[in-house]
């Protein structure tokens, strides 16, 4: 017969101390907030970055990109390795990105006080867990 299991998250002392002295937050749980709402804004901006950088070099969004590699008018071969290689490196910055709430990036997350636990399940909501599917189509 299944049990039913309960998940606790614990946070050892000795963590708790080095969140609350690296955020200078005294409460750990909201030491552990400050830390990944920080994250997600370091990630929300190397992303951003990554996007600019294909933009200017290709002189066109990901969208124009992706359009011109299947109709084989982006003016270089859509199978050259470079091509390729920044054709799967710009599909995977904008996937992400597409994750994050760019705008804010505790938008999809409660402000409220909240335990170790509901912020891990808030931020399922928010972080992708796995971004190595590798869907999608190249050129």
């Amino acid at each position: 017969m299944p049990q039913s299991v309960t998940s606790s998250l614990l946070m050892s002392p000795r963590a708790g101390t080095l969140l609350t002295r690296m955020t200078e937050v005294p409460d750990p749980e909201a030491a552990l907030w400050k830390v990944l709402t920080e994250y997600i804004k370091l990630k929300i901006d190397h992303l951003s970055q990554q996007i600019d950088q294909f933009e200017s070099k290709w002189k066109m969004t990901f969208a124009e990109f992706a359009e011109r590699c299947a109709t084989d008018t982006l003016g270089k071969d859509p199978y050259d390795y470079e091509v390729e290689s920044d054709y799967w490196e710009w599909e995977a910055a904008e996937t992400l990105l597409d994750h994050y709430p760019v705008n804010d990036p505790t938008a999809h997350i409660p402000i409220e006080p909240m335990s170790i636990e509901a912020i891990v399940a808030a931020l399922r909501d928010v972080v992708p867990a796995d971004n190595t599917s590798g869907g999608g189509d190249s050129c």
